[in-house]
């Protein structure tokens, strides 16, 4: 159980948590405008593209068993 000197520590260990995370954030370096654009659009036409090949093979896929089951 917690004692009452753990449970008037725990503002202060949050409040220091807070601190360190926003110093931790401020060395970060973040990716400019261009970057985040170029890496967007890299994502989506893979999306786009896996999106195509699992539908096409699910369709071809789907077809040889409805062949191979004579339907």
């Amino acid at each position: 159980m917690a004692t009452i000197q753990q449970a008037k520590k725990t503002p202060k260990g949050i409040s220091a948590f807070a601190a360190d995370t926003r110093g931790e954030l401020r060395k970060v370096e973040w990716p400019n405008k261009a970057a985040v654009i170029k890496s967007t659009i890299v994502i989506v036409v893979m999306l786009i593209f896996f999106t195509g090949y699992v539908t096409a093979l699910d369709m071809g896929l789907s077809k040889l068993i409805l062949q191979l089951k004579g339907l």
